[in-house]
């Protein structure tokens, strides 16, 4: 019987250790965009990343719609170029969906 309270005292030790020493998992930092004024964002900000969403090869900033091109994923903004490649500029408030008016 002492064995087993013994074994039961190290276990519980041994488990409360590990727990206070168990680091939380790093979070993801994705920041939603509030810019009004989608001109003022380009490819050249330092957050910008190439993507594999294919544009129009018209010049300017656009939601991405998965049910177009599943590679423009929906809420992000991106930036096409007039090569047809595009930079992602982040998740943006401006591309989430909108409540229907009352």
């Amino acid at each position: 019987m002492k064995f087993f309270a013994a074994l039961t005292a190290m276990l519980v030790g041994i488990l409360a250790v590990a727990a206070t020493e168990e680091k939380p998992a790093p979070v993801a930092a994705l920041r939603i965009r509030r810019d009004v004024d989608l001109s003022k964002i380009t490819c050249k900000d330092p957050e910008s990343v190439p993507s594999e969403c294919l544009c129009n090869k018209v010049e300017g900033t656009f939601c991405g719609d998965e049910s177009i091109n599943p590679a423009c994923t929906n809420f992000k903004q991106f930036e096409c170029h007039t090569d047809g490649t595009t930079c992602w500029l982040g998740l943006s408030g401006l591309c989430a969906p909108q409540a229907p008016p009352a």
